[in-house]
């Protein structure tokens, strides 16, 4: 479709002719129906208002210098198999997190000695802070 706008493009602009709104409203229908591919809400939402107002002009050049339909699938292919990537990562993490903890590992050991320290000098303080204060 993106070929056949470019060509109708260079018609008009070959021939001079004016606006050609009918045209240009037929195309726009046409293209909006390709857009039912684009899985982005957004874009989908930005690319239907540009087409209806290009749509009104009657401008098919201008139609096919701000819409490649192409190039915009790609871009919404390539952020949905980002997206896709991004949740199977924090799916893994999820798994990861959600597994049983054994104390043999070294993270689980680490924090158990850093946890034992602290409470060892928690102890040790409110020692120190009861001899004090019954010595007074």
């Amino acid at each position: 479709m993106t070929a056949v706008t470019k060509l109708l493009a260079f018609l008009q602009q070959r021939l001079d002719s004016g606006p050609l709104k009918n045209l240009s409203g037929h195309l726009v229908k046409s293209l909006k129906a390709l857009l039912g591919d684009v899985k982005s809400r957004s874009r989908k939402r930005t690319i239907m208002a540009r087409l209806d107002e290009l749509g009104d002009l009657g401008s098919l050049p201008d139609i096919a210098r701000a819409i490649d339909l192409e190039y915009l699938k790609y871009l919404d292919h390539q952020e949905f198999l980002e997206a896709q990537r991004k949740v199977s990562v924090l799916e893994q993490m999820i798994r990861k997190m959600r597994r049983p903890v054994h104390p043999s590992e070294p993270n689980a050991r680490l924090a158990g000695f850093r946890a034992a320290s602290a409470m060892g000098w928690l102890v040790l303080m409110v020692t120190m802070i009861v001899l004090t204060m019954g010595a007074g």
